[in-house]
């Protein structure tokens, strides 16, 4: 394997990591409880291991079974490395996730037990819209207190649901990971109701070549760029849309939150680190960990600039983007102020006005 273009990936580690934060902004089921993708995941992979499934194909079904509510990501199916992206598309899998999709939606809960045991079962008693072996096979399970006590335990869930799976690690190219971290760029943006000016990967590109960044330093920049935004994804969206002297201690765990996601993913060490220091201030004054000047390297100083340039230029709710010009310009005042790199400021300045 060429580290410089390729890294060990797996797909049910990353999707595990962020399933939380993609869980948190989906609505709620009929019963006002909040969306766990990891219940339906288990649910789905339970049926398909009574019908002695093909391993690819119950580690496909998990990674769609995390990400299937979130349109952006499966409408870009493509875009993901499934093992073998027919698995998904195969009749099964769709009818595997529909009755687990369903279960999910009419569940109750009252003091972390499933309280609609009951309805529950004689409502797939009475289905005749699912899979009829399906059904056979979650009938079969709700017959077991084990299974209604895994749905409820979340912390011990992803262990019940990795033992039904085999370790499907391979080589991904920085190139594809690119494309696919992007798409929470997407996300995130839908969430917030903010508009971009232009994206963050160019911006990076331009300042790495510029500093003569090597090839996996300018990927894992551009990836950190793109995996930066998980850590909004976990408050409400009505934070973005009326911030207040209240919310400030909420948008503050935003870069703390990327990197609890981040920190579960197999070989990201470096994109965790770079992914959560970008309201840290080389005076020791940023946030949430209050970093010095001397725990900053050039990516890190870097990486900051350019993401302040990326917050200042998109429009939100409550204020128009700024101009390039009127961008650089707060971003000076800040350098001034002992915030920023001052040297490294001007260099992208002039890049970006080339």
């Amino acid at each position: 394997m060429d580290k410089m273009t390729h890294l060990k990936f797996n797909l049910n580690n990353f999707l595990f990591a962020i399933s939380d934060a993609l869980d948190f902004i989906h609505m709620k089921n009929l019963h006002g409880i909040s969306f766990n993708s990891k219940r339906i995941a288990y649910i789905a992979l339970k049926i398909a291991t009574l019908n002695e499934m093909p391993k690819e194909f119950l580690s496909d079904l998990l990674s769609y079974s995390l990400i299937a509510h979130n349109p952006e990501l499966k409408t870009n199916l493509e875009a993901i490395p499934f093992n073998n992206i027919t698995n998904i598309q195969r009749e099964e899998a769709a009818k595997i996730l529909a009755i687990a999709s369903f279960f999910e939606l009419q569940i109750a809960m009252e003091n972390n037990f499933i309280s609609n045991r009951e309805q529950l079962i004689e409502t797939f008693e009475c289905k005749d819209c699912f899979d009829e072996i399906y059904t056979e096979n979650l009938l079969y399970l709700m017959e077991y207190d084990s299974f209604w006590f895994d749905l409820t335990n979340i912390q011990s869930l992803p262990f019940k649901i990795l033992d039904m799976i085999d370790d499907f690690t391979f080589e991904y190219s920085y190139d594809n990971l690119i494309s696919f971290t992007k798409l929470f760029n997407s996300i995130y943006y839908e969430h917030t109701q903010r508009t971009p000016s232009g994206c963050i990967e160019d911006k990076l590109r331009v300042v790495a070549q510029y500093y003569n960044f090597d090839q996996k330093d300018t990927s894992r920049l551009i990836i950190s760029g793109h995996l930066a935004y998980l850590g909004f994804l976990l408050l409400p969206k009505e934070i973005y849309t009326n911030i207040t002297l209240n919310s400030s201690h909420e948008i503050k765990s935003i870069p703390y939150n990327t990197k609890e996601i981040l920190t579960r993913v197999f070989g990201f060490d470096d994109i965790v680190i770079l992914a959560s220091i970008y309201n840290e201030n080389i005076d020791g004054s940023g946030y949430p960990y209050k970093k010095e000047g001397n725990q900053l390297s050039l990516k890190f100083r870097v990486f900051t600039i350019i993401y302040r340039l990326q917050a200042l230029l998109e429009e939100r709710n409550y204020r128009k983007s700024f101009s390039v010009d009127e961008s650089f310009e707060i971003l000076k005042k800040e350098a001034q102020a002992g915030l920023l790199d001052i040297t490294l400021l001007k260099d992208i300045e002039n890049l970006m006005h080339n």
